[in-house]
C-alpha cells in the first residue's frame, strides 16, 4: 500500500471512529443522561481499540495511533475513577 493510501485509510478510520463516538454521546445526551452508560463506554473502548490495531498493523506506530491510544487510556481511567 502506498503511503498516501495508508494515510487516507488511517484518516478515514479516525473520521469514522469520531463520528461513531459522537453519535453515542449525542444519543446519550438526547436521552437526558448526564453520563455515558457502562455499555456505551465499553463499546467506545472496543471500537477505539479496533481502529488502533488497524492503524498499527499496517505500519509502525504513527501519530494517529498514539492519539487513539491516549484517548483509550483516558476513557479507561475515567471509567475506573467513576
Amino acid at each position: 500500500m502506498l503511503v498516501d493510501e495508508k494515510l487516507d485509510s488511517d484518516c478515514l478510520a479516525m473520521s469514522e471512529l469520531t463520528k461513531e463516538i459522537g453519535l453515542i454521546v449525542k444519543n446519550s445526551l438526547d436521552e437526558g443522561k448526564r453520563d455515558l452508560s457502562s455499555s456505551d463506554i465499553e463499546h467506545i473502548l472496543k471500537i477505539t481499540s479496533d481502529v488502533t490495531l488497524k492503524i498499527k498493523s499496517k505500519l509502525p506506530i504513527d501519530h494517529l495511533s498514539i492519539m487513539t491510544g491516549t484517548v483509550t487510556k483516558k476513557i479507561k481511567n475515567h471509567l475506573l475513577v467513576n
